[in-house]
């Protein structure tokens, strides 16, 4: 569902308002039609606002896609970051703190599953949006380069960084996968769970 926020006062807090308004519905469109079934009719019924305000702000349906995935990427990064810096300074702190986040609700939910595959599905005919929806993503990444090799420091392993990166970013990806394909029996605890089974094998020392 569209957040509700209450329509504040000022031209420009008023514009801005409008806008995220016009990309949370156009989220929700996506999710529930995909990119080929995302009109702007669509997102103005659901959005409750004009086409002309729709146009103003967003020129066409292709700026209006890529505004909404900005949104999301950002939202996403936002949240990882965030994780991170509550978790404090201890890297096994934050490694859980980033799996937390990676299955929480707020982040692996049917709406956002949804946007997310449906930009994937067209990447051969939309690339410019790799960046945004890729398996490779440079924010979680870096994150993860760096508490991996203070991992690897602190307990005195030599495991390949690179590698376990890879691999671990590629479990929190099937996870994704799995809920998309089955929201309804999903659980998140046990993927938690087999995210640090896999970490405890690696650095068993650190994750008991």
């Amino acid at each position: 569902m569209i957040r509700k926020h209450p329509k504040p006062k000022g031209r420009e807090a008023i514009k801005a308002w409008n806008h995220n308004k016009i990309i949370e519905a156009s989220i929700e469109v996506i999710a529930k039609y995909g990119i080929a079934g995302t009109t702007i009719s669509r997102v103005v019924e659901l959005a409750d606002v004009s086409r002309g305000l729709v146009n103003i702000h967003f020129k066409s349906k292709d700026i209006l896609l890529k505004e909404a995935l900005n949104y999301m990427f950002a939202e996403y990064n936002n949240t990882i970051d965030n994780a991170v810096k509550k978790a404090g300074s201890n890297p096994v702190d934050q490694i859980k703190a980033i799996i937390t986040a990676n299955l929480d609700p707020s982040i692996l939910n049917k709406k956002n599953m949804g946007v997310w595959f449906a930009f994937r599905a067209q990447i051969r005919s939309m690339p410019e949006h790799l960046e945004m929806v890729e398996t490779r993503d440079k924010c979680l990444t870096n994150h993860l380069l760096r508490i991996f090799e203070t991992l690897n420091l602190e307990g005195g392993y030599k495991i390949p960084v690179k590698s376990v990166v890879r691999g671990f970013m590629v479990m929190l990806e099937g996870y994704w996968l799995d809920f998309h394909l089955h929201p309804r029996n999903y659980d998140r605890e046990e993927a938690k769970n087999t995210c640090l089974f896999f970490l405890a094998g690696l650095f068993p020392k650190l994750f008991k």
